[in-house]
């Protein structure tokens, strides 16, 4: 099937930049998410963790980069290299109404638990990753707004103490099984909320797509192998 967001001579996506060339698209797309990413570390986008809310975070991350930024993507997607497909997007809207009326129903909000606060948001980022609203840039935008609805519950995100690879390996395995990977590869960086610098830059294009390959098969093998001893109990 055509993809209507790319160039057809060269598969490169259309672009503000005028970019043909994908290593230099990704490079100074990578470096204007950075500079946006930082600009909402100090000052968040206020809403209501709702969808208009990640759209809203989409788009002032990828204005700089893409027209399309916050709008919903009109093509079918998949997780690169794992053969997991996302959400058709004739039922994104729909989709998005279940997840978020879900995570409106958690009530995020100071006093909340660390255990449950990150259960919770693990269990809504996988619902999330499956629904991949936008045709790019749903990692970068997702990882926004999760790290700011976790503040609301009085918790933070050391985002220099938690894998990159290993979150996006966890939230494949949250796509096809649980969201119990996701939920404790987060935890050890996550604290109370406090004046430390903000960390959430840091993340960015720190993802190895080899190393997420196989944390994501050591995550299926565990599971398993957990499935296989409480059958045999």
């Amino acid at each position: 099937m055509k993809d209507p967001y790319s160039n057809p001579d060269t598969g490169v996506l259309i672009n503000k930049l005028g970019h043909t060339d994908p290593q230099a698209l990704h490079e100074d797309e990578s470096e204007a998410a950075y500079q946006r990413i930082l600009q909402l570390e100090l000052l968040p986008i206020s809403g209501k963790f709702d969808f208009a809310h990640l759209r809203k975070i989409h788009q002032f991350i990828l204005q700089d980069v893409y027209a399309w930024a916050g709008a919903l993507r009109r093509t079918d997607t998949g997780a690169v290299g794992m053969n997991l497909p996302h959400c058709r997007p004739e039922h994104i809207e729909d989709q998005a109404t279940f997840i978020f009326r879900n995570i409106a129903k958690d009530r995020f909000s100071e006093g909340l638990p660390k255990d449950q606060a990150v259960d919770r948001l693990a269990y809504h980022w996988g619902k999330a990753t499956v629904l991949h609203p936008f045709r790019d840039g749903n990692s970068r935008s997702q990882r926004v707004f999760f790290d700011q609805l976790l503040k609301s519950s009085g918790w933070t995100i050391d985002w220099r103490k938690v894998d990159a690879s290993a979150v996006q390996a966890a939230r494949y395995v949250a796509m096809e099984a649980t969201h119990t990977p996701l939920r404790d590869v987060l935890m050890p960086g996550v604290h109370r909320n406090n004046a430390e610098l903000p960390t959430l830059a840091a993340s960015q294009g720190a993802v190895v797509h080899l190393e997420v390959a196989d944390y994501h098969k050591a995550m299926l093998e565990q599971l398993r192998s957990e499935t296989s001893d409480r059958s045999g109990d």
